[in-house]
């Protein structure tokens, strides 16, 4: 007897023990599943997601690699199924059992691809060579095929065949500019040119049997028409000019209604751009990684009139009326129409939708393939890497699996939350590395009811897995929830480091982001730079502002794997007396300049204290800080002395000291008789300690001798005599 269960979503669990070791605080955190579009990144198999966001029994695909490039044209027989490839032109063979041993290479030859293969009433394969515009014909034989005949047509690509009452029609491109794709005849053995476009390419054809549609690329794109079919002078018209400039795919339905994709001509979603200009940029993405990751855009119901710059399905019925039908913002390259209903594919999400007539998008599969390229009643193709998908009724193998989930720091799991009918199994497994791997746990015994808890280790990344092994079509599971708590890891101060400010040009720019004292210093440096330009002396750049050259500039560098935002606080350490004095708190930046005028004398410390405050509460956020090395702030000038003395030869010996109490001399100078201040080597010849002494021998008298001493701060101390 089956148990219906309807059970509410539940609240996580607070989890008391944090297996990784974490001594934090945690965050709690949660993942949830309600509508289609949460599921856009889920892989799908068996099961199918409709637009309310139910997980229901569906259709699966087997998977085959193929060993080429690209799946371009798919072919269905009864015991063998033909596809054309774009790895240098090749014609693969699958047999209908779908195995590794049941694919074998029917035709190699010249060209790049074959992007169209055709079906004629006699059971013989047409294929469209490009870029060398040959059509090949083939019978079919049991060790593979045999070429009868062969038209070669003045058009370089082929991108379509169909064969209509013994006729093939050929939609083709040209390639060159100013030269338009073409619609071609060959019947009875005799080729005419129906039509050619202003457009590079004929990309698309459908029939009914009694009509014939097309589709343009190029400047324009249009959908074309095409009657009288059996006449000498078929009749074409342009029945519709989308805002698009590519009709890339067609296909009828059972009431003999069109559906036409146009898409943008923009490079990443033409078709002409994926298989003529750049196939190798098409490489296929990890499915379960974060670049992959993002908003879905399956397709929707579209606004009339429809707006250009999307890719858009348009309805034409069966009278001729247009309507833009389904719009999606992805890109929707391929379509087919079969028993099972109209499927979309969502090319670079590796979905394929069901497309009912209310125009309601149904997520039916999730394949690993991200470039699904073409589509036929029973098969989808894809490349880069070419895989065949065979579309098959769901079994007890149906999943569907969640994409990697990232807790953003090491997580300890909640529980999952579930509403369900019918008996249906959830797995998890984690780990530490964005994509599983060998470090991975395995995957956790099945969780049977909502509201149990995760029983995966500990690790930073989760995923899930839906199963059902007795499902019945009425079975569904919807309105997940994945709960888990975050620890917050502390921040980290990497670097920290502090000199006095030297006013280059680099440092000045570095100013305008170090605290409220640097942004006023900048705009000063900046104004004197301007006003004095290459001046020298008393007016020149560094003596102006030699007043600041006793500040420190500070700066740091801090991380947070969490990536939660930063702020500081900053305080002094008198190294004297031990005292603690705030400087700033809640500060953004990672640099600061020191008003050192502001303190006493003496030797002090800096401690940065970093906190992610900001992104945690109270209880959950964290700090740490760095001290820097032990610095001098002296504001106290030089002592200078100065004496004379008058020789017996009448020369006058000038001589001295200048002492600095705090720090060191750093340089000595002399005013001369034009006013200007010279350099005045200290006895050893150079400025470095505390206590310099200078001599200089001059003649004559009556004049005053000025020093100058400036310490290792900047201050400056004068003094005179009298000669």
């Amino acid at each position: 007897m089956r148990i219906r269960t309807l059970v509410k979503i539940l609240p996580a669990l607070l989890l008391m023990v944090f297996e990784i070791g974490y001594a934090d605080a945690a965050k709690n955190g949660s993942w949830t599943f309600q509508s289609r579009s949460d599921f856009s990144k889920f892989k799908v198999n068996g099961f199918e997601v409709d637009p309310s966001g139910k997980i229901k029994p569906g259709i699966g695909t087997l998977p085959l690699p193929i060993p080429v490039d690209y799946i371009w044209s798919i072919l269905e027989f009864d015991d063998a199924t033909y596809l054309g490839t774009g790895d240098g032109a090749k014609i693969i063979r699958v047999d209908s059992e779908i195995s590794d041993s049941m694919i074998s290479s029917v035709w190699d030859g010249e060209g790049v691809a074959v992007y169209a293969l055709a079906k004629t009433v006699d059971g013989d394969i047409v294929a469209g060579v490009s870029p060398i515009g040959k059509i090949l014909k083939f019978h079919r034989t049991e060790n593979g095929l045999e070429k009868f005949d062969e038209l070669i047509l003045p058009d370089s690509y082929i991108w379509r065949i169909t064969e209509i009452n013994g006729a093939l029609w050929i939609a083709t491109g040209s390639g060159a500019t100013g030269r338009g794709g073409s619609i071609y005849r060959w019947r009875n053995g005799r080729l005419d040119k129906i039509y050619t476009s202003t457009d590079l390419h004929i990309l698309s054809m459908a029939t009914d049997g009694e009509k014939l549609y097309a589709g343009t690329q190029g400047a324009v794109g249009n959908i074309l028409l095409v009657t009288r079919l059996e006449k000498d002078t078929p009749s074409v018209t342009v029945i519709f000019d989308p805002p698009q400039e590519e009709i890339c795919d067609m296909t009828f339905d059972s009431e003999k209604n069109l559906y036409a994709i146009a898409i943008s001509n923009a490079r990443n979603n033409s078709r002409v751009s994926a298989t003529i200009q750049t196939p190798s940029e098409r490489e296929n993405p990890d499915p379960d990684s974060e670049e992959s990751a993002g908003e879905e855009e399956a397709p929707q119901p579209a606004p009339a009139p429809a707006p250009a710059g999307t890719a858009m399905i348009y309805r034409i019925n069966a009278g001729g009326k247009v309507e833009p039908w389904i719009q999606s913002r992805s890109m929707i390259r391929s379509l087919n129409f079969s028993e099972r209903g109209l499927f979309v594919s969502a090319s670079e999400l590796g979905a394929i939708y069901r497309v009912d007539g209310l125009m309601k998008s149904t997520l039916i599969l999730g394949i690993d393939e991200k470039n699904i390229v073409t589509l036929s009643k029973n098969f989808i193709g894809t490349g880069k890497p070419a895989v065949l998908h065979k579309i098959v009724d769901a079994g007890e193998d149906a999943f569907c699996r969640s994409q990697v989930l990232d807790a953003q720091g090491p997580a300890s799991w909640g529980v999952i939350n579930f509403e369900a009918d019918g008996e249906w199994e959830i797995r998890t497994r984690s780990g530490n590395s964005s994509t599983p791997d060998v470090t991975w746990s395995a995957w956790s015994l099945p969780i049977r009811g909502s509201g149990l808890k995760i029983e995966s280790p500990s690790a930073q990344y989760l995923q899930f897995e839906i199963r059902h092994n007795r499902i019945e079509e009425s079975d569904y599971i919807k309105h997940l929830e994945v709960t888990y708590q975050v620890f917050n890891r502390s921040p980290r101060i990497t670097e920290l480091s502090g000199a006095p400010v030297s006013f280059s040009q680099s440092e000045i720019q570095k100013l305008a982001r170090s605290g409220p004292f640097g942004q006023m210093v900048m705009q000063f440096a900046q104004a004197v730079r301007n006003i004095v330009n290459q001046q020298k002396g008393e007016n020149s750049f560094e003596n102006l502002m030699s007043g600041f050259a006793g500040s420190y500039l500070f700066s740091w560098k801090a991380e947070d794997q969490d990536r939660d935002r930063l702020i500081s606080n900053i305080v002094l350490l008198d190294e004297e007396f031990g005292e603690t004095i705030p400087i700033i708190s809640n500060y953004s930046g990672t640099a600061y300049l020191l008003n050192s005028a502001l303190y006493s004398d003496g030797y002090y410390l800096l401690r940065v204290t970093v906190s992610d405050r900001l992104d945690n509460d109270e209880e959950s956020s964290s700090s740490s800080d760095m001290t820097s090395e032990r610095f001098l702030i002296d504001n106290t000038a030089p002592n200078v002395s100065i004496k004379c003395d008058t020789s017996a030869s009448g020369e006058v010996i000038i001589y001295g000291s200048a002492t600095d109490s705090m720090g060191r001399i750093s340089a000595l100078y002399y005013l001369d008789e034009n006013g200007r201040w010279q350099s005045l080597k200290s006895e050893d010849g150079i400025c470095d300690e505390s206590l310099e002494y200078f001599r200089v021998i001059r003649r004559g008298s009556g004049w005053t001798f000025t020093v100058k001493a400036v310490d290792q701060s900047g201050n400056v101390r004068y003094a005179k005599i009298r000669l």
